[in-house]
């Protein structure tokens, strides 16, 4: 029976990760096995007292960072633990911790998933049906500015989402991507590790099939200030994007010099 590993990093999600994980249990029992893999990056506030309450309601691992290090750093955190235990028919999600993606997405997403052989199946703003509510328009501009270059730079067939952190990955992607890559399979350390991570999966050999369903964000539940810091992860996207490029251009080499 295969397994659904849901990864939430968290940073100072007191006010939502509680309301997060009953949506998690409502959507998911008795519907899809599951088990989640709650990263707690230094969180200051009452996160790891709540996430403690809640140990024995929810079927959950607590990895734990001292001090925050960063999405980039908690999301390699959850998949090195996660890596030695995955099986073949095994998936893996990753979701944010605020509360403003609905996690009754994800049978949509494993039934896209087993239908068309699908690889990654990401949860897209950018799809018809697909909606914001209550995005602050600096986020809009910054999603659109970095999806804009991805998509030129590093164009994925059916991908228009490069930085959505709401995703299905099957168990073996995340095993491939990291066997390939070896250590360096994730090196950023903000919130560009999403379209990093997204853009080395495309890189593989044999190539691996992506989809995308509507996501409905409602940054309206969210509680608390935001973490993103726009002009740092601006300049993160485009270094990234520079270092990617040089990654992709030497992949392409190697391939022609094979065949």
């Amino acid at each position: 029976m295969s397994i659904v590993y849901i990864v939430l990093p968290t940073y100072n999600e007191e006010g939502n990760i509680a309301p997060l994980l009953e949506k998690i249990r409502t959507s998911l029992q008795g519907r899809v096995v599951y088990k989640l893999v709650i990263v707690d990056d230094g969180s200051t506030d009452h996160t790891p007292d709540l996430l403690k309450t809640r140990q024995s309601i929810h079927p959950m691992t607590v990895l734990r960072h001292s001090p925050n290090k960063g999405l980039g750093q908690s999301i390699r955190t959850a998949f090195t633990h996660l890596s030695p235990l995955l099986v073949h028919d095994d998936f893996v999600v990753t979701m944010d911790a605020d509360n403003t993606q609905d996690p009754s997405l994800i049978p949509r997403m494993l039934q896209l998933s087993h239908e068309g052989n699908i690889d990654v199946v990401i949860a897209s703003r950018f799809r018809t049906g697909a909606a914001e509510i209550g995005v602050p328009t600096y986020r809009r501009i910054l999603s659109r500015l970095a999806g804009g270059l991805m998509r030129c730079l590093f164009p994925i067939p059916n991908v228009r989402d490069y930085t959505s952190g709401y995703r299905l990955y099957k168990a073996t992607a995340i095993q491939s991507v990291m066997a390939r890559f070896g250590d360096s399979w994730l090196e950023s350390t903000g919130f560009s590790c999403m379209a990093e991570l997204l853009i080395k999966l495309s890189l593989l050999s044999p190539a691996l099939k992506f989809s995308e369903i509507a996501l409905i964000l409602r940054y309206n539940l969210k509680v608390g200030q935001s973490k993103i810091k726009v002009i740092w992860t601006v300049f993160r996207y485009f270094q990234m994007s520079y270092q990617l490029k040089k990654l992709s251009v030497y992949n392409k080499g190697k391939k022609e010099i094979s065949s």
